[in-house]
């Protein structure tokens, strides 16, 4: 309802800054025409319209003691479909901010407060919640969600303070798990398993500061072991065996820090 509100008052404030395009025009050094009208009783108040190189209006909105303030509308052009919407306090962003597609689906709504991204922020494709995530200060903090066209969830995490934090949980656009980081302060760490479609264990291994560090094990879908050994910061090191479908060993490989030393085939 209050987008539609803003909608709506956005009209407004485009016909009424319209009205101003026949009074002399300041313009600006980069080329594009301003028009800018002094609001009778209003001091410091005037309103504003911007007109792009082809004469047509690309902005309109509120300038008080010389900045941005009030509601804003940015405009597709050549058919003046609204693009954006937005609300400044003294120059800076503060409160609800819309974008729209061309077709007029919402692109993007974003909270702001003193210039910075506060609160709900959500990015849409083709008129579907795609992204969900929340500001604190400028900064990511709190809940955190991915949507896959379908409308199911893909990512599911939590931020404080700019960086990941505690569990991510990815989804299949089944819904079915995926898999589980565990992060600290952005980095993962711990042991992370993923799954095939199904619930089939598919790999587990054990992370440290966002490498890969320690035991390794991938599986096949019908559940036997298709490989298995350990990195080291990220590489493969020591002796690696490898295994056909029905699980019966085929090769190893011994390996020094992602560096093949040695490969050893085996009797199948």
């Amino acid at each position: 309802m209050y987008r539609l509100l803003l909608i709506f008052a956005a009209c407004i404030l485009f016909a009424a800054t319209v009205r101003a395009q026949n009074m002399p025009a300041i313009k600006t050094a980069a080329g594009p025409d301003t028009l800018i009208t002094d609001l009778p009783g209003q001091p410091g108040l005037q309103n504003v319209v911007i007109k792009d190189y082809n004469k047509q209006i690309a902005e309109a909105g509120q300038y008080l003691n010389g900045v941005r303030h009030g509601q804003w509308v940015t405009l597709y052009q050549p058919d003046s479909l609204i693009h954006t919407l937005s609300n400044w306090n003294n120059g800076k962003l503060n409160g609800l901010y819309l974008s729209f597609e061309k077709n007029m689906q919402l692109e993007e709504e974003s909270n702001y407060a003193n210039g910075k991204l506060n609160g709900a922020h959500r990015l849409y494709k083709h008129g579907k919640v795609e992204t969900f995530e929340n500001y604190q200060n400028g900064q990511l903090h709190g809940a955190y969600l991915k949507y896959h066209s379908n409308g199911k969830i893909q990512e599911q995490s939590t931020y404080k303070n700019g960086l990941k934090n505690g569990k991510a949980i990815w989804y299949y656009d089944t819904g079915e798990l995926l898999t589980e980081y565990n992060y600290v302060n952005g980095n993962i760490n711990g042991k992370i398993q993923s799954f095939y479609k199904g619930k089939t264990l598919r790999t587990e291994t054990e992370y440290l500061n966002n490498e890969m560090n320690g035991l390794f094990k991938a599986y096949y879908e019908n559940g036997n072991t298709k490989e298995e050994g350990r990195y080291v910061k990220g590489q493969k090191n020591e002796e690696w065996r490898y295994y056909n479908d029905a699980g019966k060993p085929t090769k190893t490989i011994l390996y020094k820090m992602g560096e093949v030393v040695k490969e050893t085939p085996l009797n199948k």
